[in-house]
């Protein structure tokens, strides 16, 4: 019998969620714009063309989602590279594989 255990990285092992939010700020506030929590909270895990009409609805419909969406993505970069790898994981998520491994599922 196969064992396993899968799961993805990106907010599971790793808290870019938390990062994401911060470059998208950081993003708008370099194009003049204030983006509100509610629209952050909103765009988590939905496809860009969803996103693009959120923001549009909290930020005006002139908010210019691509341009910001680029420069998100080079400050996320810019934090993850800045950011020592114990700050980005998740909280237990050492524990967690440790205790997988002892499971032998690893």
């Amino acid at each position: 019998m196969v064992k396993a255990i899968i799961f993805d990285v990106d907010g599971t092992l790793l808290d870019t969620e938390r990062i994401y939010m911060r470059a998208w700020l950081e993003a708008g506030a370099l194009f003049g714009y204030m983006i509100p929590d509610e629209a952050l909270l909103k765009t988590r895990a939905v496809n860009a063309k969803t996103a693009a009409a959120c923001f549009k609805e909290f930020c005006g419909s002139e908010f210019p989602y691509e341009t910001i969406r680029k420069e998100r993505e080079r400050i996320s970069e810019r934090i993850i590279e800045e950011t020592p790898g114990q700050g980005l994981l998740m909280p237990d998520a050492q524990e967690t594989l440790k205790w997988l491994k002892e499971q032998g599922l690893n």
